[in-house]
């Protein structure tokens, strides 16, 4: 399988470091995704540190978590210092009074940013965007682009998992062969979003939200099941 839309190539931090977190966060995945609850129990206590910065910006997320790595590479795109904090789901750290004071959904993740609490990553992408360092645009100037860079965020959080595959694989642990109904619909979405990119480099004129907003959860969805990007030319490259 080649990195393509599913890799680290469209990611724009010139220190490596989205690069080598991307490496990071696909294995955890992975690894999150094969050990079972009694194994997942023995991880670290609740709200471990796994990145110190400002206290001022702090990141609730689980290291498997497509959503809190979606708002982990914007911090990162737009140069934010900040500080990150792992949940263990499987312990129930996300339904403790501590936690569900910060996000009564007790979902992952949860931005922080002084006395301001986004619980919604796309929510957090937009967020970030309009807070800091406004000289690195990830959202488009032109009315146009901009439609599509918003079109396409809200059109992948309605449509780019239809059978809401992600949480029937890592934390219902469901295995290939109960989800066939669903590899099949991800397989139609898929061939959507390649055509979306169609002698593109992106989604729209730039790199953008947009960008960050679908690419995690197709590295996600293709790594868990061993998609062939082939089939998904644009995709792959």
């Amino acid at each position: 399988m080649g990195t393509g839309y599913s890799g680290s190539r469209r990611c724009r931090s010139s220190d490596g470091s989205t690069v080598e977190d991307l490496a990071r966060w696909r294995k955890n995945s992975q690894e999150f995704h094969r050990r079972d609850s009694l194994e997942a129990a023995k991880t670290p206590a609740m709200f471990r540190d796994v990145r110190s910065g400002d206290d001022r910006v702090v990141l609730y997320t689980m290291e498997s978590s497509h959503d809190g790595f979606r708002v982990d590479l914007t911090l990162r795109e737009k140069g934010v210092t900040y500080s990150g904090k792992t949940i263990n789901i499987v312990k129930g750290e996300h339904q403790t009074p501590e936690y569900t004071a910060i996000n009564p959904r007790q979902k992952i993740p949860s931005l922080i940013h002084d006395n301001v609490v986004i619980t919604e990553s796309c929510a957090a992408m937009q967020y970030i965007e309009a807070v800091f360092n406004r000289d690195i645009r990830l959202r488009p100037k032109d009315p146009a682009q901009l439609g599509k860079c918003l079109q396409y965020i809200h059109e992948f959080e309605l449509n780019l998992d239809p059978k809401n595959i992600a949480d029937k694989v890592l934390y219902q642990r469901m295995s290939r062969e109960q989800l066939v109904e669903e590899i099949e619909a991800l397989k139609a979405e898929l061939v959507i979003w390649d055509g979306y990119l169609d002698s593109k480099e992106y989604l729209v004129d730039d790199f953008s939200l947009a960008d960050i907003a679908v690419f995690p959860l197709v590295a996600q969805l293709t790594e868990c099941f061993g998609l062939d990007l082939k089939d998904y030319p644009n995709l792959q490259r």
